[in-house]
């Protein structure tokens, strides 16, 4: 069987092993799971020792709680991923086997959190750095001098580069050597590119 929170794909046996697991725990304890699990999605320190006394009061060794605890992660992070709503975690968890009053505790806790879950996601999100800015420069061969003519044979690209959340962006330089020929074919692109962008953005207005 298919589930959107898996991505469309069938649900991995291991999973169906720590939901299993996950079904022996009362409702407190598993809430309060839930609540370490969220929490450390959202950034903050997982409280393993919290954790691990709340799965032991519960009756589960500590392999059985690192499981639970790594497939609730798991649930919670794909169905974030995968844009779920409350309804659809609640309903299949429900048909992997997690009892319906505990997908009705984690269904609640997953949409009080979803805003804050995809907010933090994104954020979270590997990027490339971004080119907020760039100059270019054309210098002559061997003298050093430079000017803005394209009759000279190198150019150098300046790019002001800025990561993900950085504050000041970092300044890369870029040489290209360039025949003259080949030069004025580059200017002539992206001249003939930019008028396209701007033909393109004033189509939108």
């Amino acid at each position: 069987m298919k589930f959107r929170f898996t991505g469309g794909v069938d649900c991995p046996d291991w999973l169906l092993v720590d939901v299993a697991i996950l079904s022996t725990l009362p409702l407190e304890a598993f809430s309060a799971l839930v609540g370490a699990v969220l929490g450390h999605l959202l950034g903050r320190e997982f409280q393993w020792g919290d954790a691990l006394e709340t799965a032991k009061q519960a009756g589960l060794d500590l392999a059985q709680a690192k499981q639970a605890t790594c497939g609730l992660q798991y649930v919670v992070s794909n169905s974030t991923r995968f844009h779920c709503d409350s309804a659809t975690v609640k309903d299949e968890m429900t048909m992997i086997g997690l009892p319906s009053e505990l997908a009705d505790s984690l269904a609640l806790a997953y949409s009080e959190a979803y805003e804050e879950l995809q907010h933090y996601a994104a954020e979270d999100f590997p990027r490339l750095p971004t080119v907020s800015s760039m100059d270019w420069i054309i210098l002559k061969g061997d003298s050093g001098e430079s000017s803005r003519s394209a009759v000279d044979t190198a150019v150098e690209l300046r790019l002001c580069v800025g990561k993900p959340r950085d504050s000041i962006p970092e300044i890369r330089g870029l040489r290209l050597k360039l025949s003259r020929e080949k030069l004025l074919v580059l200017v002539h692109e992206l001249q003939a590119a930019l008028q396209l962008m701007c033909e393109a953005e004033e189509g939108m207005v």
